[in-house]
Order: structure tokens, then sequence, then C-alpha cells
């Protein structure tokens, strides 16, 4: 899945900030693994930070003041988002305590928009991935009507709204080609423990085999 997108399969869908990310000198494999960069806790964060950073340099947000940390690439850690939206649920007040952590003070309007950001760029990675996923699961023309995804990494484990997006996504897209697929799937999604190793593992001891 990881090179999806570097044939410009995705291209009428990448916004400005989106082709920032992926074509950046500084971001590893520029004009590649185009899906991974826009779905995976490694770089969300630092779509957030650039968008953020133009809206403030427009003057839209914070009144127009900037922080060293959303001035500086990579100044967003990966654990940003998931405590943004968590914070959301609890109030916009707390919005606030999470962003003056990065040195952004601002009123409530800063905050519902921050969040809203946040909430964006969650919604839409949930979809491409569940988008891959399906695809996955319709081209295999597996014949259980049920199947198991393991999934694995921080990001999805400690994000809030991200694993219940993704299944929730994955299960319409799979409903709404069942005619396709020829029987109905259920999809359980599971949580996996070190799943790389046990992976290069499993491929290691086949390849033995």
């Amino acid at each position: 899945m990881g090179s999806f997108g570097d044939d410009g399969e995705l291209d009428e869908y990448l916004t400005g900030f989106d082709k920032d990310i992926v074509h950046a000198s500084y971001m590893p494999n520029p004009g590649k693994q185009v899906i991974e960069k826009l779905v995976s806790g490694t770089y969300l964060p630092e779509i957030f930070r650039i968008m953020v950073k133009h809206f403030i340099d427009e003057g839209l947000m914070f009144n127009g003041v900037c922080s060293d940390q959303i001035d500086r690439v990579g100044g967003i850690p990966g654990s940003f988002l998931p405590q943004i939206i968590r914070a959301g649920t609890q109030g916009l007040n707390h919005v606030q305590d999470v962003l003056i952590n990065i040195d952004l003070c601002g009123m409530y309007a800063d905050a519902e928009a921050c969040l809203s950001i946040a909430k964006m760029l969650t919604h839409r990675a949930a979809g491409l991935v569940a988008a891959c996923l399906a695809g996955v699961v319709e081209v295999s023309n597996y014949p259980k009507h049920s199947i198991n995804i393991c999934v694995d990494g921080s990001f999805y484990k400690s994000h809030p709204l991200l694993a219940s997006s993704i299944q929730e996504m994955t299960q319409e897209l799979l409903d709404g080609h069942e005619h396709h697929i020829g029987h109905k799937i259920q999809v359980t999604f599971r949580t996996s423990f070190d799943g790389s190793a046990k992976g290069a593992a499993f491929l290691a001891a086949a390849n033995v085999a």
C-alpha cells in the first residue's frame, strides 16, 4: 500500500499542503510513498503544522502570531493530533491547553479551527486506509464471509478516532460493493503487538521452508 499514489493515482485529490509534504526535499523519498504521507502518524502532524502556519501567515489564526514549533519543520510531535482531538471531547478550553504546549495562545475560535483541522486530517486518513483495505479484500476474491485484519502502530492505538473511523469506513465500503464481491463480508479488526517483527519472522520461515 505504501507505494499507492506514486504513479499519480491520487494527484487529483492532493491539496497544495499535501503536495508540499509529498515533494518536500526535507522529507524521505520526495515524490514517493504518497499514500503513506497522507495517512501515517509520522507525516500528519507535519501537514497540520504547515496548514496552521499558512493560516497564521495569512492573519487568519492566532492574530498572525506564530510560534517556534509551528515555524520549525518537524516541530509538532506525533502525539499531538491524538491529544488535541481527545482534548476536544472535554471542551475548547482543554484544546487551548494543548495548544499552549506548542506555544500557541489563542481564542476559542483558534482552538476550534485547530481541532477541525486535526479531525479533518484524521477523517481523510481513515477514508484512504479504508479504501485501500476494502480494495485488497475485493480483488482477493476472499471466499469466506468474515475476515480479520490485524493492525499495529502507536498512532492507531493512541488516536481516539482513527481506529473506529477506519473500521466503520472499511465495512461501509465492503457493504456497498457486496454485489461485486458476490457475498457479504464482515470485517473484524484486531490489535497486533510487534506485528512487524512477527511478519518478518513468518516470511523468513516461509522462505527457508
